[in-house]
């Protein structure tokens, strides 16, 4: 997978965009449009969301998001490869398959629309790891709005199996997705799902694994391509896990 499929796949997937225009790492890898919105100071909100009937625990800010994202040097095999970019909401071509869209979005801009955001990349580095790039998000909800947006990707996995369009890519792309198909779930969080989708551009097909991880009122949310195999392609179990329990450690407190 040369470095035009590569500049293509960021075309497709926002979060990708950041990751191909920086090598090194960043000290702001966060959605510009979450400083913009209420709760993005420099702590915890302590409006609890609701999940069904119940409390969720706190609605994390921006500060507290980025705070809570992995670190270099806390996945070994792995480097820091993350930049700022403006955010981007993809959109589908069926309602119905709108949350797949959103799963390629860079910022608050979604629906439901999520209180506040932050992202870092991730390299390989490793013998075993060479090849892999991840982006990794934190997304904080009012409400049940993770709960809502968890469902709402499995339901869009069930309607959309034929495929998809999204326009209002990066740099304009039209994107197809040939193939949507479900895959196994981390087994962290509170709930999670997981999705295999093929993007199709200029006659280039991409491979990208999604996973979304709910930790309360927040979302972790994993996308993962292999520019050495790209039929490779998976999310790591290692930095899922180790993400996952530091935004739990920070919805806890």
């Amino acid at each position: 997978m040369g470095k035009s499929r590569v500049l293509l796949a960021a075309a497709m997937v926002a979060p990708l965009l950041a990751l191909t225009a920086a090598c090194g790492g960043s000290d702001d890898a966060s959605g510009k449009d979450a400083e913009k919105r209420p709760g993005s100071g420099s702590s915890a909100s302590q409006e609890a969301g609701e999940w069904g009937g119940k409390a969720a625990g706190p609605v994390l800010d921006e500060a507290a998001l980025k705070k809570a994202l992995l670190a270099d040097g806390e996945v070994k095999g792995y480097r820091v490869a993350a930049a700022d970019q403006e955010s981007l909401t993809p959109k589908a071509d069926r309602d119905e398959c709108r949350p797949l869209a959103d799963l390629t979005a860079y910022g608050t801009g979604r629906t439901p629309r999520a209180r506040a955001f932050a992202a870092q990349g991730f390299a390989g580095t490793g013998q075993e790891t060479a090849g892999r790039i991840v982006s990794v998000s934190l997304l904080s909800y009012d409400g049940d709005g993770a709960a809502r947006t968890v469902e709402g990707v499995r339901s869009a996995i069930e309607a959309c199996g034929d495929g998809f369009t999204t326009s209002g890519n990066n740099g304009g792309e039209t994107v197809r997705y040939t193939a949507v198909e479900e895959i196994e779930a981390p087994g962290s969080g509170d709930e999670a799902v997981a999705v295999r989708l093929v993007g199709e551009a200029e006659g280039t097909e991409v491979p990208m694994h999604f996973a979304v991880v709910r930790s309360g009122a927040s979302l972790a949310q994993f996308m993962s391509l292999n520019i050495k195999s790209p039929s490779g392609a998976s999310v790591p179990q290692d930095i899922v896990t180790a993400q996952v329990d530091k935004l739990a450690g920070a919805v806890a407190g």
